[in-house]
């Protein structure tokens, strides 16, 4: 069993097999390869591969930039960004840009989010921003 599992396995049965376990961590594993790259928060579906966000149905459009930002915020969702941060990782960095293109950038998604999700971006005084916590949950899902 641990040669096995060293060799990469994931999985191990022994005989005899018992189908519905097996299928059952099948489907689990399929589940969590396709949405390695997806968010689901209560009806926001983001899918960060294909720089793809659906709000109730309605595909939401977003520019490169408000895409890369919401995403960042959501794959670092306890994590509050500073302005410089979100500089340095989202704007072009070739530029000289200022600390007030961060607060336009994130006032055009939230306005995007705002029949949705108007509350997703926080904004932590002093520190900059983050992904509100009352939405951690959805990000907790196994």
């Amino acid at each position: 069993e641990i040669k096995t599992y060293t060799l990469g396995a994931t999985l191990f049965h022994k005989k005899p097999l018992n189908f519905d376990l097996l299928i059952a961590q099948i489907n689990n594993n399929i589940k969590k390869l396709n949405n390695d790259n997806s968010i689901e928060i209560d009806g926001l579906n983001i899918d960060s591969d294909k720089y793809i966000i659906v709000s109730n149905g309605k595909l939401l459009e977003l520019t490169k930039k408000e895409f890369k930002l919401l995403n960042l915020l959501l794959k670092n969702y306890s994590k509050i960004f500073t302005r410089e941060e979100i500089i340095s990782r989202v704007l072009d960095t070739n530029k000289l840009v200022s600390a007030s293109a961060v607060d336009t950038l994130v006032s055009r998604v939230r306005r995007k989010l705002e029949d949705q999700k108007p509350d997703l971006i926080e904004t932590v005084f002093g520190l900059g921003y983050r992904i509100n916590p009352k939405y951690y949950l959805y990000f907790n899902k196994v």
